[in-house]
């Protein structure tokens, strides 16, 4: 299959590029930053920025036959921050520009990798049918997105699917992330905070759990014109649990200190129910445990 990949220098994109080469796919990576070499005679890297719709169409011409195309390409939310011309520019914009090339180049199928942040925060387990209402403009910007998408899905006849993701962890991310920063700190022996008591319920997903939905997803474009899928970990866990294994996958003495105040970005609960990408997909994340000690192992290489 041909498949071209948006963000392929970025965490979710560099791991999946690895995992389709593997199964001997044709890949065409797209980005903005420098290229991640990979030796592989099946992949090509071009520098393209999604706001730049003429380049982007000139170089989208070029590659004949495209199967597929997985957008993991968006502006990520790193500090509470609220400038929606950013958010909207490359996660809305970049995206419009991307189904345009589709359109003139009759590329029929799309999967999107979209957030949990979408949400806001809802009632936990949230599923595919609760009304979105998202806190910051990150969400917002992906929400506008998936309308996006399933406005060319229904006018132009194509089939996508729409992965939202809750936090993505795993070795080498570039993101700074709550695991990230707890597997940080029990290295060193550091003491480790935790808001709201370490009583509030994540369900991070692993890299190689996001890339496996994926790949799911590529099996079974076909049977659908737009459909929107939870993707988690599939356990939700309190932050105090969280650490404490961490904790003792490093055989740290790090001490957890629990305090009383909450966390602004999260006050409540944030989890989805995955029971439909279970359902339709047949996804079965792998458990935490396992991930965690994966995680740990991989980063001491």
């Amino acid at each position: 299959m041909k498949i071209l990949v948006t963000g392929s220098s970025g965490f979710l994109g560099k791991k999946l590029v690895k995992i389709l080469l593997r199964s001997n796919h044709k890949v065409f990576g797209i980005d903005i930053k420098k290229n991640d070499k990979f030796e592989n005679k099946n992949f090509k890297y071009l520098k393209l920025n999604l706001n730049n719709l003429g380049n982007l169409k000139k170089n989208i011409k070029k590659i004949k036959k495209i199967d597929l195309i997985i957008h993991t390409a968006a502006k990520q939310p790193y500090k509470a921050e609220f400038d929606i011309e950013n958010y909207f520019k490359i996660n809305f914009s970049g995206t419009k520009n991307l189904l345009e090339v589709c359109k003139i180049n009759k590329i029929q199928k799309l999967i999107q990798c979209s957030s949990f942040s979408i949400y806001g925060n809802l009632k936990s387990p949230i599923s595919e049918n609760d009304v979105p209402n998202p806190r910051n403009t990150y969400g917002l910007s992906k929400l506008l997105t998936e309308n996006l998408l399933k406005f060319y899905s229904e006018k132009y006849s194509m089939k996508i699917i729409v992965l939202r993701f809750d936090g993505i962890y795993g070795p080498k991310q570039n993101l700074p992330g709550f695991i990230k920063m707890s597997f940080k700190a029990a290295k060193r022996n550091n003491s480790i905070n935790l808001f709201n008591m370490g009583k509030l319920k994540r369900d991070y997903i692993y890299i190689d759990d996001a890339v496996k939905a994926i790949n799911m997803s590529m099996k079974k474009i076909d049977k659908i014109r737009f459909k929107i899928l939870n993707i988690g970990g599939g356990s939700a866990i309190s932050s105090h649990s969280l650490v404490k294994k961490i904790i003792k996958i490093c055989k740290s003495s790090s001490k957890i200190l629990l305090v009383k105040k909450n966390n602004k970005n999260f006050s409540k609960d944030i989890y989805m129910n995955i029971k439909e990408a279970k359902k339709f997909l047949k996804f079965k994340p792998l458990n935490i445990n396992k991930n965690l000690i994966k995680m740990y192992n991989a980063e001491k290489k």
